[in-house]
């Protein structure tokens, strides 16, 4: 008996959409890009969450990981909303740019332990901590 298995699963693109074709976070592009284990920790999580509705990595990290930035996205896939560039300032940007380098440390640091994460977990630490910061 022969089996087949069909895998659905929708790769995206690094960039684009709410965030850009030039990326926002090109410290983010880097830390996943430089290390192979870096991007398969980030992956574990992922493969727990739905991409469908994001145009890109990008807008799906900063949306998980930030999720008051959703309704903007889906103002900009609307076209009823600017991207991220012109939306947020450099400052934003960058601020931004650190939760979600923050968050795939967190994700990193699981992964090297081997000890279980799931993104809301991941997604609370790093909540905490710019509360702490704050």
């Amino acid at each position: 008996m022969l089996s087949f298995e069909l895998d659905l699963r929708q790769e995206l693109s690094r960039t684009g959409g709410m965030t850009g074709e030039q990326t926002v976070f090109p410290a983010v592009e880097r830390w996943l890009a430089e290390d192979r284990d870096h991007y398969r920790a980030f992956e574990i999580l992922k493969a727990r969450k739905s991409t469908r509705r994001y145009r890109s990595l990008m807008d799906f990290l900063l949306c998980e990981v930030c999720p008051s930035e959703w309704p903007a996205c889906n103002a900009c896939y609307r076209d009823r909303g600017p991207q991220l560039r012109v939306l947020r300032t450099t400052r934003q940007i960058r601020l931004l740019e650190s939760k979600l380098l923050l968050f795939l440390t967190v994700a990193y640091e699981a992964y090297c332990q081997k000890r279980a994460l799931s993104w809301k977990q991941a997604v609370e630490m790093v909540d905490e901590v710019c509360r702490c910061a704050a």
